[in-house]
């Protein structure tokens, strides 16, 4: 590896506190029980949060964004498997930009 390290540190720094975090959220909403509405907040709150976003990033991004975005929406339609849907999007968008 050549180069600074220093942005790979930050990068799996951070990508281990993101998972810690989210293991740690499940594993508290497990032991302490949720109510069925919390549920169905917890369930769309994902969603809602990828549409704020992709809202603002579409309208400030032009094409590759707009192409990712629908990408990363059919992928998720197709798979439900955000693990799957994301990368196809960051992939569609990469690849538009390349092109364009």
């Amino acid at each position: 590896m050549t180069g600074d390290a220093w942005p790979w540190i930050v990068v799996l720094a951070l990508a281990a506190l993101t998972f810690s975090m989210r293991v740690g959220g499940w594993l508290a909403a497990r032991a302490l029980g949720v109510s069925p509405l919390m549920d169905r907040v917890l369930r769309a709150a994902p969603g809602n949060l990828f549409i704020a976003v992709a809202a603002v990033a579409v309208a400030k991004g032009g094409a590759p964004i707009a192409a990712g975005s629908i990408a990363t929406v059919l992928a998720m339609q197709l798979t439900a498997r955000e693990w799957i849907a994301l990368p196809v999007g960051a992939a569609v968008a990469a690849a538009v930009a390349a092109f364009a």
